[in-house]
């Protein structure tokens, strides 16, 4: 990692780190180890053509930019691991796979949302219809009930006739 000011030395091509000592800079210290860090927009350096082509196709993948033999076995793996979903997760990105997984389980909680959408659905149609039959029987109950009434009534009024029809017969 580089820090402070970097502004007009991160324009190279190809940045090797090598290891040392922090507490005595000067010390003399080789095991070996190299790091190189690649940066495809960097226009400093005078790094080989191959190397040149490598950081042209790493911005670019398209198959026409695989203009060496090196660069187009690449490319064929490439296209391989983007055929097989297995093998693309073992090389994917950390936020490639993170964001496959958030659609996977957007898709997932879309596809149990309805399920469950629906099955609430179902219990609120089930409990509409029994508050219907409730409301059909109450209905019932009192067109029976005034039915009878209706026939109570009419044998009053019927026994109220007859009453009044032999009073008036007696005289009375």
């Amino acid at each position: 990692m580089l820090g402070g000011n970097t502004r007009g030395i991160c324009d190279r091509m190809v940045y090797t780190i090598r290891t040392g000592c922090e507490e005595e800079p000067d010390m003399h210290y080789d095991d070996g180890a190299r790091t190189l860090f690649l940066y495809t927009k960097g226009t400093k350096g005078n790094p080989n053509e191959e190397l040149r082509a490598l950081l042209r196709y790493m911005e670019d993948t398209r198959e026409e930019c695989a203009v060496n033999e090196p660069l187009r076995k690449i490319h064929d793996m490439v296209k391989e691991v983007k055929r097989g979903r297995e093998v693309a997760l073992e090389y994917m990105k950390v936020f490639e796979w993170e964001a496959m997984i958030k659609r996977d389980a957007r898709e997932e909680g879309l596809k149990e949302g309805r399920e469950e959408g629906r099955e609430e659905g179902r219990r609120e149609e089930l409990a509409n219809t029994q508050r219907e039959r409730d409301r059909a029987d109450a209905a019932e109950k009192r067109a029976e009930e005034a039915e009878m009434e209706v026939r109570q009534l009419r044998k009053m009024l019927a026994a109220f006739e007859n009453n009044k029809t032999i009073d008036e017969t007696a005289g009375i």
